[in-house]
């Protein structure tokens, strides 16, 4: 790295995706930190540079790869974020092990995962169908993870849990439920009527 960036927290940006978060957390930070995003389709990182260039983006580098076997020594991270990217994998504690590996002692992490809540009830065929759906529509593995069991893999691989909130909850300021996603697919809500899809596909077909 160059000797300004050399001195900066370095942060892993875990399933980057096209690079969305990542521009919105190097803007907070008013690029003081360093970002690398990890990502296994090189499309996506193709078009993460692009847009990263078209905003002016600084200090952020990419690699393709797995986030099970990311290619950087031991303790490399000051800080991770996981939006959304682990709960595709089929074995978290494995993918959460590689993560408490690159992350520096005292470093942390924020990890954003579909868990299914106590009120889960895996006889209610109401519930069962949205968690279908979540699961067909994102390729996640929601069905049989209770918060529980998300949370002891990250124990199990060494993380100590610091905090947990369910962000569809009222509490954490949420005017609908996760369930109403799901349920506009009836009609309910305009990204479920026949034109929203439409044009959520057209948006991202352009993008």
């Amino acid at each position: 790295l160059p000797t300004e960036e050399a001195k900066m927290p370095r942060v892993l940006d875990v399933g980057c995706g096209i690079g969305g978060p990542m521009r919105t957390v190097a803007k907070f930070f008013k690029y003081r930190v360093r970002i690398t995003g990890i990502n296994i389709t090189s499309e996506h990182i193709v078009r993460a540079k692009r847009y990263n260039a078209r905003e002016g983006i600084k200090n952020c580098d990419f690699v393709q790869g797995d986030f099970n076997k990311i290619p950087v020594p031991d303790n490399t991270f000051d800080a991770i974020y996981d939006f959304e990217a682990t709960l595709h994998s089929t074995d978290t504690l494995t993918t959460f092990k590689e993560l408490y590996r690159v992350l520096k002692p005292g470093g942390r992490i924020v990890t954003a995962q579909y868990t299914l809540l106590d009120a889960y009830d895996e006889k209610n065929e109401y519930h069962v169908d949205i968690i279908r759906r979540v699961d067909n529509t994102n390729g996640c593995y929601c069905a049989g993870r209770k918060t529980a069991k998300t949370t002891k893999a990250l124990q199990d691989a060494g993380f100590k849990v610091l905090s947990n909130e369910d962000v569809f909850s009222k509490e954490a300021g949420s005017d609908i439920k996760f369930s109403e996603v799901f349920e506009g697919m009836r009609g309910g809500r305009f990204t479920g009527t026949q034109f929203g899809c439409w044009c959520t596909y057209a948006f991202c077909w352009i993008g």
